[in-house]
């Protein structure tokens, strides 16, 4: 009786321990999946998230392309800005001269309009050779205006030039700090795209979930130990009912009795005639 007390203890102990187990197993099943799930959720937030960052970063080096085909083109409309420039220069430099010696030239017929001395030799003038120099003069005077008429003409067009060539370089720079802005989003999104690549590799990797697996297959093989263990002592209660069956008064105890009894009495009968 303290065995089959025992085994049945033992019995009750490890169908706790199977029914234990299960049920942990079935919560560790059940975080593994909402893990697995959740990762999976994560994951194609993160594929969608570099999808939007793909087409946007397609989307500024289309708008980046475009800028720098448009600075290259207004670029060549200017390819002569430092020709004009120097033009500009030369001509203004050309202009002053003709102007200083427009000037020194009406000092020079106005001296000979006021006097009529030489002031060095204290001597008269003849009015014959002043009308001759202040005609002179004027001649000069007449051809160095015309000549000035085409210098305005040509410093009104290179400034005019220049005008259109500082208009162009203005939007150039507009557009290139456009592009320059642009070339840093592209960057930036490029940089995210392989962060977030990164963080896509690391929720593909099984490693993430080893901790969650290797306890339920600890727990599966725990489980098996004990149902394992569970048949033995139900085979183990089986033998003992048997056992118990055949010990009992009603068992085969009682067929050895009735077989042998006839056995018995012919022998008992056999010696009591003997000793007649």
């Amino acid at each position: 009786m303290l065995f089959r007390s025992v085994s049945q203890s033992r019995y009750t102990e490890v169908d706790y321990k199977i029914h234990s187990t299960e049920e942990k197993i079935e919560l560790e099943s059940s975080h593994l999946q909402t893990l697995e799930q959740n990762n999976d959720a994560l994951k194609k937030q993160k594929m969608v998230q570099i999808s939007d960052y793909e087409k946007q970063a397609s989307d500024v080096k289309e708008q980046t392309t475009k800028l720098l085909d448009e600075i290259t083109e207004l670029s060549s409309t200017i390819a002569d800005q430092d020709k004009v420039r120097a033009r500009l220069e030369k001509v203004s430099t050309l202009a002053r001269q003709i102007r200083s010696r427009y000037d020194s030239i009406v000092k020079e017929t106005e001296f000979f309009h006021a006097n009529h001395d030489c002031p060095t030799c204290r001597q008269g003038i003849a009015n014959e050779h002043r009308s001759k120099i202040v005609d002179e003069a004027n001649g000069k005077l007449a051809e160095i205006k015309q000549g000035e008429q085409k210098i305005t003409e040509e410093l009104d067009r290179l400034n005019t030039r220049l005008s259109d060539i500082s208009n162009v370089l203005s939007v150039i720079s507009t557009k290139q700090t456009e592009a320059h802005t642009y070339q840093i989003r592209s960057a930036q999104l490029e940089q995210f795209i392989q962060s977030i690549k990164a963080e896509l590799e690391q929720l593909s990797e099984t490693k993430q979930f080893e901790g969650t697996k290797d306890s339920l297959k600890e727990l599966k093989r725990s489980l098996l130990t004990f149902k394992g263990e569970k048949e033995q002592l139900i085979n183990h209660r089986a033998v003992l009912e048997v056992a118990g069956v055949l010990l009992k008064d009603a068992g085969i105890k009682t067929k050895i009795i009735r077989q042998y009894i006839p056995v018995i009495n012919k022998l008992i009968n056999k010696y009591l005639a003997a000793m007649d």
